[in-house]
């Protein structure tokens, strides 16, 4: 599993189509939005996972985390881990 960065501007800055990106991840792995903290009573990360994003939302997603922040210049973390059913830490 890892953490990543995840920046729409940024990525189209250096020529990276973001949503691309994302449908790329999506096709291979499990990813979610990092929460700002996660929280006491997790249990597990599989229950982060259960709000996995997906392929028709790629575009929508861009969107919303460029929104985050003004001129376009939001960004989030990403959890990123092999897809499959098996996964429990």
């Amino acid at each position: 599993m890892i953490k990543m960065e995840f920046a729409p501007l940024w990525l189209e800055s250096q020529g990276t189509s973001p949503v691309a990106l994302l449908q790329w991840l999506f096709a291979r792995y499990e990813v979610v939005e990092f929460p700002e903290r996660i929280t006491y009573n997790t249990h597990a990360l599989d229950s982060l996972f259960s709000c996995a994003l997906h392929a028709e939302q790629a575009a929508h997603f861009v969107d919303y985390v460029a929104r985050l922040n003004s001129k376009k210049r939001g960004w989030v973390d990403l959890l990123v881990r092999p897809a499959s059913t098996d996964n429990h830490f």
